[in-house]
């Protein structure tokens, strides 16, 4: 009987770890597609009722609703490129950024989309070094070399490093590094920024078995 419930333990564990993430992939996926579908669905349902009754209309609403928000961000974005376009949202922006706690909002989420799709393109490397103190070590990543006037001031070649706060990416600290303090590390931009936001709590793969190995 012990022998039974053990291997029903484990072979329940066993699929319990085999399902729960495509589980949780398929939750998460079908909440941001509802997410971006509900944007239009007020505009769009009245409509398709009438046409196609309450029963047809559901799914099928929610279908268009989707293209239609994915069409429309798409268009926003050929607007920000353009001149006017970039005049028109900097008024909005100027707007917004004048209410008070949106403001406090709205500029917190500007940064932390900004730093998850433009800045990471400026970061070469992900390094490993000993910050605040010797014992200590953090996440950092490579950026350009000092400028010259602080490499002649110091008589050594550094480079400036980031080390960004977690779960805040978007404030850090600057740090000017020889190389030698330096510890390359083979995880990607991507994969170092979740680990930071997430505090630690996603890491990538490699690391993730063995830590748990299976």
């Amino acid at each position: 009987m012990f022998k039974l419930k053990s291997t029903f333990r484990e072979y329940f564990l066993a699929g319990l770890i085999t399902l729960l993430p495509l589980w949780l992939t398929l939750t998460i996926v079908w909440i941001i597609f509802k997410w971006i579908s509900n944007i239009a669905m007020p505009m769009l349902f009245p409509v398709f009722h009438i046409l196609f009754g309450y029963e047809q209309a559901g799914l099928l609403v929610r279908l268009v609703s989707f293209v239609v928000t994915i069409a429309l961000i798409w268009f926003v974005g050929i607007i920000a490129k353009d001149l006017l376009g970039k005049r028109v949202l900097i008024s909005i922006e100027s707007v917004l950024i004048k209410v008070p706690f949106v403001k406090e909002i709205y500029l917190s989420v500007r940064k932390l989309v900004q730093f998850l799709f433009m800045n990471k393109r400026s970061f070469r490397q992900v390094v490993l070094l000993e910050f605040p103190r010797t014992g200590l070590y953090a996440i950092g990543f490579v950026m350009m070399d000092a400028p010259l006037e602080i490499q002649n001031k110091t008589g050594k070649t550094l480079v400036n490093i980031f080390v960004p706060h977690t779960p805040n990416p978007t404030g850090g600290f600057l740090l000017h590094v020889t190389h030698d303090q330096l510890i390359p590390l083979n995880m990607s931009v991507d994969e170092a920024i979740k680990m930071v936001i997430s505090g630690g709590i996603i890491v990538p793969d490699e690391r993730a078995d063995a830590v748990n190995p299976t």
